[in-house]
């Protein structure tokens, strides 16, 4: 929780009592009270809409990083040897008994708010990057697509000159640079693929996690 009491600390007997039926992570949902500028609002609702379109794991809508976690959780998340740890995204994606409970934020008990747009932004791209390859695979399917109208090309420029057809510029030469910049975009789709493979296999997080164990 914040150290500037915006995560109240009148919740944590609720978070406790939810631990106890038996939540091995309780976590928050932030909502805002009426005289919190439109503009905050409307960047945080944004942040998560773009953050759950390119990521491959969903994230509440403001949920925060104020949240309880049993200890079985503490230990997967702690073998977890992730270089930028994405919270956030790292507490859903282990998975366990959930729960989420929504509270108010309150007002700065000291300081002020240095949480900018431009963070956000850093944030989602450190949440996408830590979870998701799909914008790799979307740079995949540009690639593709202007591979397939780059080559229908050619056949224009044969028909073109089989039917007498006067087109502008060295046609020859057109067709080359089209054939060999598609070919290019084709060998660069792969090279996307195998890096998401690579991505994935070297955060090496596990394939299976054991929620407890009995003897």
């Amino acid at each position: 929780m914040d150290c500037d009491l915006q995560h109240p600390p009148s919740l944590l007997p609720e978070l406790i009592a939810k631990w106890e039926e038996g939540y091995q992570v309780v976590a928050t949902l932030r909502t805002y009270p009426a005289d919190t500028p439109k503009k905050k609002q409307k960047s945080s609702q944004q942040f998560y809409k773009l953050l759950n379109m390119l990521s491959d794991i969903e994230i509440k809508e403001g949920s925060a990083d104020f949240r309880l976690l049993d200890q079985s959780v503490v230990k997967v998340i702690r073998s977890m040897r992730e270089n930028e740890p994405f919270l956030r995204g790292m507490v859903p994606w282990v998975g366990f008994r959930q729960i989420y409970i929504p509270y108010t934020v309150a007002s700065h008990f000291a300081g002020e708010n240095k949480y900018t747009v431009k963070k956000m932004l850093q944030l989602a791209i450190t949440g996408v990057t830590a979870f998701s390859i799909k914008p790799l695979y979307f740079a995949v399917f540009l690639g593709f697509a202007f591979s397939a109208l780059s080559l229908l090309y050619i056949p224009y420029v044969i028909y073109a000159f089989a039917s007498g057809t006067e087109i502008s510029g060295w046609a020859s030469l057109i067709m080359t640079i089209v054939f060999f910049g598609g070919l290019q975009l084709i060998i660069l789709d792969i090279i996307c693929i195998y890096i998401g493979k690579i991505f994935r296999q070297t955060k090496d997080r596990p394939c299976y996690i054991i929620q407890e164990e009995k003897l």
